[in-house]
């Protein structure tokens, strides 16, 4: 509880949640990314990618966000996001909007490129559908999805868990999950953090790095 609380308090325009199984284990977070929200056939989701921290000084905070605006890098990487985004939606809803352009979605220490997707859904689209179709993005698990998993699987040397699984909740005639980013194991008294970064070709390591720091 206090955990959540210094999340609540420190973090901005964020999902917090606690999930709190056992007495010595609990799953924490303050997760940015909206994986949807559905209110009875209207559902909105959107792509976040890309990434810049905050500027000590509102010249600087302008300059790294015009940076990241402009960063062929950082917006192939947004790119991948919203075009998956926008194809399994597709499939999913008889009218769909999408931004023209990505917004800059500023939090406390860090911005991301945004790009929003709302649309009416098939009669016969559930939440069970709209899960498996969304998660996990790629920025999470990779494009494409299968070969992506199975990459990860192989290569990746620690079970993630549930991070980056959807935390939210359902009921008769509406929805809410988030991405479970930006979170944390509690075992005990050790708390596990996790992050990540999106690679895609151009991406330098050292960048990649100090994005995860």
């Amino acid at each position: 509880v206090g955990l959540l609380g210094l999340l609540q308090t420190n973090t901005m325009r964020s999902f917090e949640f606690c999930f709190h199984p056992a007495p010595e284990r609990a799953f924490i977070g303050a997760s940015p990314e909206r994986l949807y929200k559905r209110v009875n056939l209207f559902v909105q989701s959107e792509a976040l990618a890309g990434t810049r921290p905050r500027g000590r000084t509102d010249k600087m905070d302008r300059l790294l966000g015009q940076d990241l605006m402009n960063s062929d890098k950082e917006r192939r990487e947004h790119d991948v996001v919203v075009r998956t985004l926008v194809h399994q939606l597709e499939a999913r809803c008889r009218h769909l909007v999408i931004e023209e352009s990505p917004s800059l979605l500023q939090l406390r220490n860090i911005q991301h490129l945004r790009t929003r997707v709302e649309g009416l859904l098939k009669e016969d689209q559930n939440d069970a559908s709209l899960l498996e179709a969304l998660h996990p993005t790629p920025a999470v698990g990779g494009s494409p999805r299968d070969r992506a998993l199975t990459w990860i699987a192989r290569e990746e040397p620690f079970d993630r868990g549930i991070f980056a699984a959807p935390v939210g909740w359902i009921s008769y005639d509406a929805a809410e999950f988030c991405v479970g980013i930006r979170s944390g194991l509690i075992q005990g008294n050790e708390l596990i953090l996790y992050n990540g970064s999106g690679i895609v070709r151009g991406s330098n390591p050292d960048d990649e790095w100090d994005e995860l720091e």
